[in-house]
């Protein structure tokens, strides 16, 4: 039940916006991921994974390093043909203004806020909008049609209604460096029953892994934050900086 929920929303953010899973590697986080990644993949016809180095913490190690930001939102419901770009520059300007001000307020540097403008745009009459980045107003009406017809697989002859804009205030977050992992022994902690499986599987830390070096399941993995079971079919190894790089067996 756990696998097809998550199925479910892997597929909202890839099928269902035009993209072929089978093109990408998943990334799997937190600390319960690395149980289920092989089966995800599987589900979404993927032949790639990673589990990326301090995986179970990610979202934590994200707070620590993302930049700070404001996003900023006002709704202006038009007809793109009827809207004045100048008067749309200068309410984009006094949103920019009030993050730049937010941000500065932190003791954020001003000179490295970055601003960048987008619109939520639909057809007329559509409940949903797309995201895109702000252009002229001729020129987004015909990204729009481009944007809907690859994520939709249509464009249609309807006039393009103009619903939010959006103004992004950012500045770079703490540049942390990840250093390269010390080599393992490449030996197993021993062998553990798992569910599914009749003989018992070998089990691994992941700071015990030798570099690049390939290792077939069934076998777990396990390290303080996480664990990671890398299913029969699926092959693992490890590269310098601790990342495991799942791939299915041919």
């Amino acid at each position: 039940v756990a696998n097809e929920h998550m199925t479910r929303a892997l597929r909202t953010i890839s099928i269902q916006r035009g993209y072929d899973p089978s093109q990408f590697r998943l990334c799997c986080f937190g600390g319960a991921g690395g149980l289920h990644v092989c089966a995800l993949a599987d589900a979404m016809n993927m032949s790639k994974a990673i589990i990326p180095v301090h995986g179970g913490v990610l979202s934590a190690f994200g707070m620590l390093v993302a930049p700070h930001e404001r996003q900023l939102s006002k709704t202006h419901t038009a007809p793109l043909t009827a809207v004045e770009e100048d008067q749309l520059l200068l309410m984009f300007e006094a949103m920019a203004q009030q993050g730049r001000a937010e941000l500065e307020h932190e003791n954020v540097d001003a000179a490295e806020i970055k601003t960048s403008y987008s619109v939520d745009l639909r057809y007329r009459g559509q409940s949903f909008t797309l995201n895109l980045p702000w252009a002229s107003p001729a020129q987004l009406i015909e990204n729009f049609h481009n944007t809907h017809k690859a994520r939709y697989g249509h464009a249609m002859a309807r006039e393009v209604e103009m619903v939010n804009l959006r103004v992004s205030v950012t500045s770079p977050g703490l540049g942390i460096s990840l250093g390269q992992m010390e080599e393992g022994d490449g030996e197993p902690d021993g062998v553990i029953s798992v569910f599914g499986y009749r003989e018992p599987v070998p089990v691994y830390a992941r700071s015990a892994l030798k570099l690049d070096e390939t290792l077939a399941g069934p076998l777990l993995i396990v390290e303080t934050v996480s664990t990671t079971m890398v299913e029969a079919g699926w092959q693992v190894r490890r590269d310098r900086f601790g990342n495991l790089l799942l791939d299915r067996r041919l």
